[in-house]
């Protein structure tokens, strides 16, 4: 369930309170996108993990092989 405070954060541009200018805006800048790119990371790493539980001929209902899980998540299909 999702509170009306993670509502508020989720409709707002991540980083929106991030100062501009100064070199305390760059260091919060510069954290705000590393904390982003763990993120990601963390989300392609499960997403991988639930696609290689599953066996091969699931994978071949979706249009993946298992050599294909890895670049399907991090770049998308054709």
């Amino acid at each position: 369930m999702v509170t009306a405070d993670r509502e508020v954060a989720a409709t707002q541009p991540f980083g929106a309170s991030i100062p501009r200018k100064g070199p305390a805006g760059f260091v919060t800048r510069v954290v705000a996108r590393i904390a982003a790119a763990v993120a990601e990371e963390l989300r392609i790493r499960s997403d991988m993990r639930q696609l290689r539980a599953m066996d091969d001929h699931m994978l071949k209902d979706i249009g993946l092989t298992r050599l294909d899980v890895g670049s399907a998540v991090r770049y998308g299909r054709d």
